[in-house]
């Protein structure tokens, strides 16, 4: 996502696939997300 450091919130642990890949989180962040257009828009985190 491309995401600068100063965007994360720190975090530590490790994320397991379902097939038990593993990936190092690095933080986390806030999304928001927007379903729908104009009027019957809504945005949620």
């Amino acid at each position: 996502m491309q995401l600068a450091e100063e965007q994360l919130q720190p975090y530590v642990g490790t994320l397991v696939g379902f097939s038990g890949e593993q990936v190092e989180v690095m933080g986390y962040t806030t999304l928001l997300t927007t379903f729908g257009e104009r009027e019957n828009a809504k945005t949620i985190k």
